[in-house]
């Protein structure tokens, strides 16, 4: 109440954070939790803890799921299952990932089983804006180390924008 600065989208993203920790914990606990929660404040955190069984209770009675629990079960789903995991590996043989930058820890395990073989991914560090949202600037790096023969292409040319927006950049 006294903290004119949490508005409802910054405790929304700090319950979305809340829920993406508690999930790479259980399904792979080996990995490291998301520096943007260690970020948060003592009282986000603590509204959020608050809202969070709140939330998840009524998805639950609702029968819904948010964005994050559609990203998360489909890993769950991958992680836990072979044969649905080389299934879809066969049915697509190629997976791009654009906006790579913008990925979560928990999209890049789902993009991890996804596929084995051919994988195009595109990003800029630069230009990384969902970091509210659990994107984890990082991704770009982990790629290097979770993939084998990895090749880097670097664009150096912008043909989206106009001289005078990438002066200003």
């Amino acid at each position: 109440r006294g903290d004119a600065n949490l508005r409802p989208i910054t405790i929304l993203n700090a319950v979305s954070q809340l829920k993406a920790d508690e999930r790479i914990a259980t399904l792979f606990p080996n990995q490291k939790p998301d520096e943007n929660t260690r970020k948060l404040s003592k009282k986000l955190l603590q509204i959020a803890s608050q809202i969070l069984p709140l939330y998840r209770t009524s998805l639950y009675t609702q029968n819904t799921l948010d964005f994050d629990d559609l990203i998360f079960f489909t890993t769950e789903l991958l992680a836990t299952s072979s044969q649905i995991r080389l299934n879809l590996q066969k049915r697509w043989n190629h997976v791009l990932v654009d906006e790579f930058q913008d990925t979560s820890a928990t999209q890049l395990e789902l993009v991890k089983l996804w596929t084995d073989e051919s994988l195009f991914v595109v990003g800029d560090a630069n230009q990384s804006i969902y970091s509210w949202r659990g994107a984890n600037v990082g991704s770009m790096e982990d790629f290097v180390r979770e993939f084998e023969g990895v090749e880097s292409v670097f664009l150096m040319e912008n043909y989206r924008s106009t001289s005078n927006i990438i002066s200003a950049a």
